[in-house]
């Protein structure tokens, strides 16, 4: 359903931005850019299409807006925090990763840790000490969105971004 689809392409999305390495989004991806056909489906292979496919609608970027702040957010949460964007081998040893159970991640590299769960139920994760939240499911920034400690709760086919406040 397009609620699921709007999970899934935000994780997909976090999971580009938050990763090592250069990111790469397609035009109007942050826009929930399909290619309808007119007939109540979608071209899958649109190389010769018109622009009447091709071309981005570019009222979805109100109709939209929740999901291309969330771009925004990521892309701004990459820019401040050199953990994301690391260009030396020796610092890309230090990230570890753990497996959550039931499915998904955790990474965690310097003071952020990021929480991945694909799967359609929520992940919970111990936590030691107070991190602030600075990305979920429906949100993203630099600036902390609330405050975690002891236990952070993932949900469903979606991320959670956490920064350590105290040592």
């Amino acid at each position: 359903d397009d609620a699921e689809r709007l999970r899934v392409g935000r994780l997909a999305a976090a999971l580009v931005l938050l990763s090592q390495g250069i990111p790469f989004i397609q035009a109007g991806q942050e826009l929930l850019r399909s290619k309808p056909d007119g007939n109540g489906g979608f071209v899958q292979d649109s190389y010769n299409s018109p622009d009447s496919i091709n071309c981005i609608k570019w009222d979805d970027v109100t109709v939209h807006r929740s999901t291309v702040e969330y771009y925004r957010g990521l892309i701004a949460i990459r820019k401040r925090f050199p953990e994301l964007r690391m260009t030396k081998p020796e610092d890309v040893r230090h990230i570890r990763f753990t497996d959550l159970y039931g499915g998904g991640f955790v990474m965690y590299a310097g003071e952020l840790v990021l929480v991945v769960q694909p799967c359609r139920r929520k992940a919970a994760v111990r936590l030691s000490g107070s991190f602030a939240v600075l990305a979920d499911g429906d949100r993203a920034s630099p600036e902390p969105l609330r405050t975690v400690s002891g236990r952070a709760v993932c949900m469903p086919q979606s991320i959670l971004l956490l920064k350590k406040t105290d040592n």
